[in-house]
């Protein structure tokens, strides 16, 4: 992937660890600014710095520190006892359940974290438009996770046969997507993913 490095309003891409840039070769997080070069006077414009989630490795940077090229992006993932389940997947199943677009906001997020018995869990939150009853709620989630299991085999292995895991998916109430979980969620995009060790 090549990034454009020209002025104007185009963002540019960094790739940092801990809080420093990192160098060509090296893995890193992707963080988009709309920082633009020296030349370019506008103070009525925001710095914007943006961390999306995914990382990738540096191939190519200028001296000025913008990186030019990447390769090798990973994103973002809930690991489920070796089984990978990606948000833009579970987005996917959301955005399919179509019969449901009108009660639900098309909001989620996925908590990974472990139980009392250490076994891995995914949790996914999918938040309604309006509060709904705990039958249609009930509905909801089996289609969700019917959805789920159909494109993602190695997930519904493990947590329906070896039962080394566990997917639970919950239908919030508005305003409730993240409730119990508000600590870990900074001002900006929605977060979809929240991993707790």
């Amino acid at each position: 992937m090549t990034i454009p490095t020209d002025c104007g309003s185009v963002p540019q891409i960094f790739l940092t660890k801990d809080g420093s840039d990192v160098g060509i070769g090296e893995i890193g997080d992707i963080v988009v600014s709309n920082l633009y070069p020296s030349n370019v006077s506008k103070p009525y414009m925001v710095l914007l710095n943006y961390k999306i989630g995914d990382w990738a490795r540096c191939v190519e940077k200028e001296d000025n520190g913008i990186v030019t090229s990447i390769s090798e992006i990973r994103r973002e993932a809930a690991y489920l006892a070796g089984a990978k389940l990606n948000p833009q997947e579970v987005e996917k199943c959301i955005e399919e359940l179509t019969e449901f677009r009108e009660k639900l906001s098309g909001e989620y997020c996925i908590i990974n974290y472990y139980d009392d018995e250490r076994k891995a869990v995914g949790e996914i939150r999918v938040e309604s438009r309006k509060p709904l009853t705990i039958e249609e709620k009930k509905i909801i989630s089996e289609r969700l996770k019917e959805r789920i299991y159909s494109i993602n085999i190695p997930v519904k292995t493990l947590v329906e046969v070896v039962k080394d895991a566990k997917l639970v998916i919950e239908i919030t109430d508005p305003g409730e997507l993240y409730k119990g979980y508000e600590q870990h969620i900074k001002p900006g995009k929605p977060k979809r993913l929240i991993t707790i060790s």
